[in-house]
Parts: structure tokens; sequence; C-alpha cells
């Protein structure tokens, strides 16, 4: 039992990494007020969770507000591409969604084009930010490298697809799960998703990244 309670026990470090990440999900909020500057600050998110699972650095705040300036430029259009292309797509479907509704069979080929077409773009958005965050690459270059690696590694992608998806299901199943699930991402659940994401990107990034050789005596 001393063990479980001293600060080298497993509590003390889940109570730690959980404070953690509601202090990393409470600065993404934040500094995602302004809207325009969501690219930068979901990087900055990927870039702290990415070295707390590589073990590289445990802190929250310096890391994110150096991740957060360094790219912030790059950040700003990679989120306004990002944004756009989601608002365009959510529209698209929803249109589309009603027009089946109303019994317009053409329309149902065109549901199913725009629902792969999501599903391609949250594929490729999923490594987007961690690869701004971890690389220097251009912007079409950084898109290109996703939309590869989402293809390549499609097991890895389709679980965290799902791992960013299901709460965002969650929130129109019910207004009991609306409101938990709203709790859950205020609280913690920014930074949880990008945590649980980053434990299988990191595995991926690892099999493009030169290992240093050790050297011989």
């Amino acid at each position: 039992m001393k063990s479980i309670f001293s600060y080298e026990g497993a509590l003390f470090r889940i109570t730690e990494r959980i404070g953690n990440l509601m202090l990393l999900n409470l600065l993404y909020l934040v500094f995602c007020i302004p809207i325009v500057t969501i690219g930068p600050a979901t990087a900055a998110l990927h870039y702290v969770t990415l070295k707390y699972v590589g073990k590289e650095d445990e802190r929250v705040w310096a890391p994110f507000i150096h991740s957060f300036k360094q790219n912030f430029k790059q950040g700003m259009i990679v989120g306004a591409i990002t944004t756009g292309v989601g608002i365009f797509l959510a529209f698209d479907f929803y249109y589309i969604y009603q027009m089946v509704s109303d019994g317009y069979t053409f329309d149902k080929v065109m549901l199913v084009l725009v629902s792969f077409a999501c599903i391609i773009y949250l594929m490729a958005v999923t490594y987007v930010y961690p690869l701004l965050a971890r690389f220097d690459n251009s912007t079409k270059q950084m898109f290109r490298t996703a939309a590869i690696l989402a293809i390549r590694h499609l097991p890895a992608t389709i679980c965290m697809t799902v791992i960013a998806a299901a709460p965002i299901l969650l929130l129109m199943y019910t207004p009991l799960s609306f409101m938990l699930s709203l709790t859950f991402y205020f609280f913690v659940g920014f930074a949880a998703i990008a945590f649980l994401q980053d434990k299988l990107m990191l595995r991926i990034f690892w099999q493009y990244t030169p290992r240093e050789e050790p050297e011989e005596e």
C-alpha cells in the first residue's frame, strides 16, 4: 500500500497525468477562443502529447507556448484549410442527407460519395496536426504526407478516427449523452483524445525517423 500512495506510486502518476491533461485541455480551449488560432493551438496540443507519450518532456505550459509560437503562421494556414474543407463537407452532407430524406433517389449516390469524402478528410486531418507539430515541411507536402500515411497505416488510422469520432457521435445520441460529452470535452476531452491518438501516432513516426547509431569505441 505504501508504494501505491508514494510519489513514485501508480496512483500518484495517474493523478498527475490526469491533472496535466486537464491543464493542457484548458490551455487548448483558451488559445482556441480567437477561432483563427485553432490551427497553431491544435499543433501545440499534439506537440505536448507527443512529447508526453514519448516520455521526452512531461511539462505542459512551456512546450505548448513554444510550439504555438513556432507553428503560428503555418498553423493558421493549415487551420484555415482544414476548417474550410470541414465546413464545406459538413454542409454538403447535411444538405444531401435532407434531400435523401425527402425521397430523392439520385442523391443517395451523392450521399455515399460525400460520406466517403468526409471519412478521407477525417483520416487525413488526424495526421496533419501531429505532422505540423513534429516535422518541418511545406503545407503542401504536409497534406500529401498525411494522406499517404493515412492509407499506408490504415488499421491505426481507423482506430485513431474512431477515438476522435466516438465522443462527437455521443453528442447527437441523447440529451444526457450530449451533456456528458460536452463536460468531457470541457475538462479533459481534447487533450485525452490527442494523447490516445498520439500513442499510435508516435509508433508510426518512429518508423520514418532515423535512429542514432551507437558510437563505436
